[in-house]
């Protein structure tokens, strides 16, 4: 709907919309926690090292996030409340994951369950 009404004078109140991050790491892994060791452009991960967003974002009424990523090897997902997957590749493909966060922080959380190597992510979160 875009807007809501106050309890007092029927108001309009503006919903915000807006970015909350745009991540990307081709090269460099910086923008993201990890255990796992970056090299010559590729992260490589141990089972049991995770990966996520190292930018601090709200918890949101309503937002949205976008995971692309592409990888080697086998990792759990977990992003919101619906996605809760384990995702395999041998390293000839790309994942385009996205997801609506409701009274949530808008994140995600990949760990390794075997070795993995992650050669390009991007996640982007905005409000909605």
């Amino acid at each position: 709907m875009g807007f809501d009404f106050s309890a007092s004078g029927w108001d309009i109140n503006e919903i915000s919309v807006g970015n909350l991050c745009n991540l990307a790491a081709d090269v460099d892994f910086k923008d993201f926690r990890t255990g796992g060791m970056a090299k010559d452009g590729i992260l490589s991960m141990e089972s049991g090292q995770s990966l996520a967003p190292k930018k601090k974002m709200p918890k949101v009424f309503l937002g949205g996030g976008s995971l692309h990523i592409r990888f080697k090897g086998t990792f759990t997902l977990n992003m919101g409340d619906y996605i809760h997957h384990r995702y395999h590749s041998e390293g000839d493909q790309s994942l385009w994951i996205s997801t609506y966060f409701m009274e949530q922080v808008p994140a995600f959380r990949l760990t390794a369950e075997e070795h993995t190597e992650i050669y390009e992510i991007t996640y982007k979160a905005s409000k909605m």
